[in-house]
């Protein structure tokens, strides 16, 4: 068994991630930004009886990300898979995108690609 940790897990590509591993029986630690927004999360755990753990994790917030990965890694000892789903909204082409809108993303690329 794996320990899968899914960031974005509230709803969408990140939710249904995390319920799959889960109904492999992996052990998931589900981030998500807000607890008490997340009930599409909360009510596949509920109608499955699914053994996800949510955690509070917002990869916009280097303080957030240290202490999610660091309530899974006390909980489960290890990570084995990140699925690194989280991403920012907005849409359009990226001249119509507000200054600060680029920034932020120019910000979360090349912090990624730097490690």
């Amino acid at each position: 068994m794996s320990v899968v940790l899914v960031t974005g897990s509230s709803t969408g590509i990140g939710l249904a991630t995390a319920v799959h591993f889960s109904r492999l029986g992996h052990d998931v630690h589900a981030g998500v930004r807000n607890l008490s927004t997340a009930s599409e999360l909360t009510r596949a755990i509920e109608s499955e009886k699914l053994p996800i753990r949510p955690v509070t994790l917002d990869v916009d917030d280097a303080g957030s990300v240290k202490r999610g990965v660091g309530d899974v890694l006390a909980r489960a000892g290890r990570v084995d898979v990140l699925v690194n789903n989280a991403g920012i909204g907005g849409g359009g082409p990226i001249e119509d995108v507000r200054s600060s809108g680029r920034r932020r993303f120019s910000r979360r690329t090349t912090s990624a690609r730097s490690g």
